[in-house]
C-alpha cells in the first residue's frame, strides 16, 4: 500500500498539470486523453524513476555560493560542528537543517525527498538507512530499488577531493603562522534563515503583538516584549529567489542584517582616583577645616 504522503504528493501535481492543460474548447475524448497521459506520467512507476534521474541536478549544502553571486559554481558543501555553550550562532550549536540549489525545475525532487511518511520520518532518512519499509514503497516493474536509491541519494553527495571554489566567491587572506591561507567565503544559509525566523518571533509572535497591544492601551503585561532596533534587510535572487537556494525561496529572498556599529559610551564627568584618593579627587583647601 502507498503511503498517503506519497499519493497525495503526486495527486497534487498530476492537477496542477491538468489545470493547465485542459482547455474549455477541447473535446471530450481530448480531455480524457490529456487525464490518461497525466495519470501515467504522475504514477510511480514512472515519475520516481525519472526523478531518481534528475536528483543529480540538485546539491544538498550547509553553505551555498550562489548568495555571493548567482553565476558562482562552487563544491556541494556539507559542514558540520561541535556544539559548544559560547552563546554564538554558528555551524554546530544551531539545528538549521541543509539547504539546497541547482536546477529549479528539479525541486520537486527535493520535496519528495522530504515527504514524512506514516512512521514519521521523511523519505530522504529512509533511504539513508535502507529500511525495508521504503524498498516495498519503491519496489517498481520500471526500475531497480537500487537505482532509484542511488539516484536519489545523489542530492546529498559531498565530495571532498574534488572541492573547488570560483572567481565570483568573495575571497580573503587569512594569515597562519608566517604564511596565509585564501579563504573563500560562503554564506551559512540554515544559520541566516534561521535567524530570520527567531528575529519573527520576537517581533511578530502572539506573546508579542499581545504586549504590543497592552503598552498601546496603558496595560500591565507581566510578560512585556523585546525590541529590534535599525534592522536592514538584505534581498538575494531578484524576482528569482528560487535560483539562489530553496530555503532563499522559501523565505521570499528576503533575510535580516544586524545592526554592527560599535557601542556608544558615555562621556564620565567623574574620574576614579588613580594612585590616592585624597590627591586624586579631593581638593584639600575645600575640607580643610573639617580636617582640622
Amino acid at each position: 500500500m502507498l503511503d498517503p504522503a506519497i499519493q497525495d504528493f503526486l495527486a497534487e501535481r498530476k492537477a496542477a498539470r491538468l489545470k493547465t492543460k485542459i482547455k474549455t474548447s477541447m473535446t471530450e475524448e481530448e480531455k480524457l486523453d490529456t487525464e490518461r497521459i497525466a495519470e501515467e506520467i504522475f504514477s510511480l512507476a514512472t515519475w520516481l524513476p525519472d526523478a531518481a534521474k534528475r536528483a543529480k541536478q540538485l546539491s544538498m549544502v550547509s553553505h551555498p555560493g550562489k548568495f555571493t553571486h548567482p553565476s558562482a559554481k562552487t563544491s556541494a558543501i556539507i559542514a558540520s560542528g561541535t556544539h559548544h555553550a559560547d552563546g554564538l550562532i554558528r555551524t554546530g550549536n544551531v539545528e538549521s537543517g541543509l539547504d539546497v540549489f541547482g536546477n529549479a525545475a528539479a525541486l520537486d525532487v527535493y520535496k519528495f525527498l522530504t515527504l514524512t511518511l506514516q512512521d514519521g520520518q521523511t523519505i530522504l532518512e529512509h533511504l539513508e538507512r535502507d529500511t525495508p519499509e521504503i524498498q516495498q514503497q519503491f519496489t517498481l516493474p520500471t526500475a531497480s530499488f537500487a537505482e532509484i536509491q542511488t539516484g536519489l541519494l545523489a542530492i546529498k553527495q559531498s565530495d571532498l577531493s574534488t572541492q573547488q571554489t570560483h572567481e565570483r566567491i568573495k575571497q580573503v587572506y587569512f594569515p597562519v603562522g608566517d604564511d596565509y591561507h585564501l579563504l573563500s567565503l560562503l554564506t551559512p544559509s540554515g544559520l541566516m534563515f534561521k535567524l530570520r525566523d527567531r528575529i519573527n518571533d520576537i517581533r511578530f509572535s502572539e506573546p508579542a503583538k499581545k504586549s504590543r497591544e497592552a503598552k498601546r492601551k496603558g496595560l500591565y503585561d507581566e510578560d512585556g516584549f523585546s525590541e529590534l532596533y535599525d534592522l536592514s534587510v538584505i534581498g538575494f535572487g531578484g524576482t528569482k529567489p528560487q535560483n539562489i537556494s530553496i530555503l532563499n525561496s522559501q523565505n521570499g529572498g528576503k533575510a535580516y542584517l544586524l545592526q554592527t556599529l560599535p557601542p556608544t559610551l558615555q562621556q564620565r564627568s567623574i574620574q576614579p582616583p588613580r594612585r590616592n584618593f585624597f590627591s586624586n579627587t579631593l581638593n584639600p583647601w575645600t575640607y580643610k577645616e573639617s580636617f582640622q
